[in-house]
């Protein structure tokens, strides 16, 4: 895929789950936009736009939601611009309330996908992560 016709992803969080996406896409020549709420965690790579406030991700083609819970409120702010969202949160009441945004995201002809990290991927993730930082 080149630069030029390649979607561009907005992804929020860059913790264990976030950076590993971040990584994955900038391995394959996506343009990345970061906004990290701990900015101290963030990635800082090249093929990656850091921006101040997770707003400005509205202009990409699909944001990923991979800080912690709650995505709701992010997520209809987005919807409302026609911005796609994709969450990755496993919080039930937080997933309840995207579920209740559907009607916004098909009146602004925005895909939204819930519940996108829920175990078992997530865990798994979580050991693989976790295994490489264990001192044999």
């Amino acid at each position: 895929m080149s630069p030029a016709t390649a979607p561009i992803v907005g992804l929020v969080g860059c913790g264990v789950t976030g950076s590993r996406a971040v990584a994955h896409l900038v391995a394959r020549r996506v343009p990345v936009a970061v906004y990290d709420p701990r900015p101290g965690l963030g990635v800082r790579r090249q093929g990656v736009v850091v921006v101040d406030d997770a707003d400005d991700l509205s202009v990409c083609d699909v944001v990923v939601l991979c800080q912690p819970a709650p995505h709701a409120a992010l997520a209809q702010r987005l919807l409302t611009r026609g911005t796609p969202v994709v969450s990755i949160g496993d919080d039930v009441d937080d997933l309840m309330a995207m579920l209740a945004l559907q009607p916004l995201a098909v009146q602004h002809d925005a895909a939204l996908i819930v519940g996108a990290g829920m175990a078992p991927g997530l865990s798994g993730l979580l050991a693989r992560s976790l295994a490489a930082q264990l001192h044999t």
